[in-house]
């Protein structure tokens, strides 16, 4: 595990709060953040679940020849031609505006959010490459993870895009940090224009949830902000640590993405919210994009906690963010699963 410059003086442990409270009487299945298909207008129907079919189709031919990474990456390239990508992505590039023209609310905002990002930011650019021939055999392995993923994504925040996955995602499957780690260590991502590489910093690999359905719950924090702290790193690397909290009572999991700044970014976020960082997770601000991921991450830590104010959940600890020298520095926390 290599961290970039400055990354082990962090304070892990003193980064926030560690005598967290779970106010759910039950277990959280990650399942609230998530809209019917018919809140989408006809066009952005026909939009999302042709998304969500070729997906499956190259998720298919992933799962069966990944093992087999040239064999996997010519029948890859010869199904993506097919399917037109290059005209596709105009398309998704505009999902949501008809029906937010239709029907504007702020949970259509968020899960149209995450249907065009989530895993389909770095996958998208991947897509892309192969279309133009550019064939890399150690591609085939991210993509068969950002693929699975993505399709999980989208099940979580479309309850009705494959009701029978769906049923099976709710079911009781113990989800390890194993399956983190065997995506994001040593990961290539993409955001924009970007690349950078995952520096992963983990010891504990107790569960993390109790379904695919709060699994990707969990996804759907982790690629907002990995892909926010992607698209801003001023440089090419991106520190992610996971620990448990408190030390030698593994109640919570404390995820913590770090990424170092530009000066005229710090200055902006300075001149945005002073001392008030953590401002950032109600939602509005943007420098570039559209400004609802933050207030995605909140919402799910919040429901995962049964923390019914936002301003609390913040004031509490159990998401933030802050500038640590030249660097920005997010965490979330999630109750671990008892074995």
């Amino acid at each position: 595990m290599s961290l970039s410059t400055g990354a082990s003086q962090l304070d892990l442990i003193g980064l926030a709060p560690t005598s967290l409270i779970c106010y759910r009487p039950s277990r959280y299945a990650g399942d609230d953040i998530s809209l019917l298909l018919n809140v989408f207008s006809e066009e952005d129907r026909l939009v999302v679940t042709t998304l969500y079919q070729r997906l499956k189709e190259l998720f298919d031919i992933l799962k069966a020849h990944r093992d087999q990474p040239s064999h996997c990456l010519t029948k890859l390239q010869e199904v993506i031609i097919k399917q037109g990508w290059p005209d596709f992505i105009k398309s998704l590039q505009q999902l949501g505006t008809s029906s937010y023209q239709q029907r504007p609310s702020k949970l259509l905002s968020q899960v149209v959010h995450d249907l065009k990002g989530g895993a389909l930011t770095t996958l998208l650019l991947r897509i892309q490459l192969i279309n133009m021939g550019i064939k890399k055999t150690e591609s085939v392995l991210p993509m068969f993870f950002l693929t699975r993923d993505h399709l999980k994504i989208m099940r979580n925040g479309l309850r009705d895009v494959d009701p029978e996955w769906r049923q099976k995602d709710q079911g009781r499957q113990f989800h390890s940090l194993s399956l983190i780690r065997e995506k994001w260590q040593n990961a290539t991502h993409f955001a924009g224009t970007r690349q950078v590489r995952i520096n992963l910093d983990m010891a504990y690999e107790g569960y993390v949830a109790e379904s695919c359905l709060e699994f990707s719950a969990v996804d759907r924090v982790i690629y907002n902000l990995i892909n926010n702290a992607a698209l801003y790193a001023a440089d090419d690397q991106v520190d992610f640590h996971i620990l448990t909290v408190p030390k030698g009572v593994p109640l919570h999991l404390r995820f913590v993405i770090r990424n170092r700044i530009t000066a005229g970014h710090q200055a902006t976020l300075r001149t945005r919210f002073g001392t008030q960082l953590n401002d950032i997770f109600i939602g509005g601000f943007t420098t570039g994009g559209n400004g609802f991921g933050m207030r995605i991450c909140a919402e799910f830590v919040a429901n995962a906690y049964g923390v019914h104010s936002l301003e609390r959940c913040l004031a509490e600890g159990y998401i933030g963010a802050k500038l640590e020298g030249d660097s920005f520095v997010v965490w979330f926390h999630w109750p671990t699963v008892a074995d």
